[in-house]
């Protein structure tokens, strides 16, 4: 069901960003220590804009289409924190945040070693379309499950890496929450996307094709 939602999201930013291009500057800290946090992921929310903070906290994203977007800020041991923005044509935009250590980073971390059957019945519900055969979780392990009284969550410390080789792009899922008594779903997160290479024509045409064909499909659904 995760990489249904991907599929989906993944074609609604294809066609949303040709306009006008900022740049966005800030600096990143701890928000208990106020020390820089470097190597910090900074990416615009269902987008393939992305970069990283520098040594000294600090990160510039260039070519930032105008509009509103949701920026997403990620760095392991911390809470993600998001915020929505309006970039204008014309307007520096630059700003300083801060990142909580998140209460499980600081609470004891318990492993799990076996991975049983269980674990892989609760994993299906990533979902068994044709579109979703093309997709591999590279990291499925980070995913962690709970059932209780016939519903079943999911929760990830990491992001959730996913290759969609049916749009063509490499998908770095940040899994807020998932909630789901088989019947409704509920699900937020922050994708973070970039587009997978293929020296293989075929390969970019099929790509193309089932790109646009989802929006297609985006565009006439009520």
């Amino acid at each position: 069901m995760v990489k249904n939602v991907l599929i989906y999201v993944a074609a609604l930013f294809a066609a949303s960003f040709i306009t006008h291009a900022q740049t966005l500057t800030g600096v990143i800290k701890d928000s208990k220590t106020n020390e820089p946090i470097p190597f910090a992921s900074v990416f615009l929310s269902n987008t393939t804009f992305a970069t990283e903070t520098g040594i000294d906290g600090t990160f510039k994203l260039k070519n930032v289409p105008t509009g509103t977007h949701t920026l997403a800020i990620c760095f392991i041991g911390y809470e993600t924190l998001n915020r929505t923005i309006k970039v204008v044509k014309g307007q520096l935009v630059t700003f300083t945040e801060s990142l909580v250590p998140s209460a499980q980073q600081l609470a004891e971390v318990k492993v799990q070693t076996n991975w049983d059957e269980k674990w892989e019945k609760q994993y299906q519900f990533m979902g068994e379309t044709a579109a979703v055969q093309y997709c591999k979780v590279i990291n499925p392990r980070v995913i962690d499950f709970g059932e209780k009284r016939e519903v079943l969550t999911a929760k990830a410390d990491k992001a959730i890496e996913i290759d969609n080789r049916f749009l063509g792009y490499r998908i770095l899922y940040t899994l807020k929450s998932f909630k789901t008594d088989g019947v409704e779903i509920r699900l937020t997160g922050y994708a973070q996307f970039s587009e997978l290479w293929s020296d293989k024509p075929s390969k970019k045409a099929f790509w193309a094709a089932n790109r646009d064909k989802l929006l297609h499909f985006i565009k006439i659904t009520p």
